[in-house]
């Protein structure tokens, strides 16, 4: 069976702007606790305390507003909520992130022809 993930929204904060983000990577993070690690014999001890997720978000061709616009949520608030299609559920969810680095260029230093992209990994909270 084949997911059309065309009809899934990807929507970050509550910002009116909406440009189509041009890239999404899907990720999830096993967090252990402070005790895990190897035993002397090399066999791994871990107890699992969460598991998180990861996006790794880029759009493309922005204009200076809608990158504006962007900033402004992953720059705004510690954390914030994002809507988008999680792989392991299978479902539309809505998870609350926070930002990592961030980081965009210019198409050939000229501000008149926009951002070509903007980049910025989210973790879930």
């Amino acid at each position: 069976m084949s997911v059309d993930i065309s009809k899934y929204l990807f929507h970050l904060g509550n910002i009116d702007i909406q440009p189509k983000v041009s890239g999404l990577k899907w990720s999830i993070m096993s967090i252990q606790s402070a005790d895990s690690g190897r035993a002397e014999d090399g066999t791994m001890i871990a107890t699992l305390v969460a598991r998180k997720r990861k996006l790794e978000v880029s759009y493309a061709n922005l204009t200076p507003t809608q990158a504006k616009a962007i900033l402004s949520v992953v720059c705004g608030d510690m954390f914030f909520n994002v809507t988008y299609y999680d792989f392991l559920s299978g479902e539309q969810e809505t998870r609350t992130f926070y930002v990592g680095d961030r980081s965009g260029n210019w198409y050939n230093f000229n501000i008149e022809r926009g951002i070509e992209n903007l980049q910025f990994n989210l973790i879930e909270q």
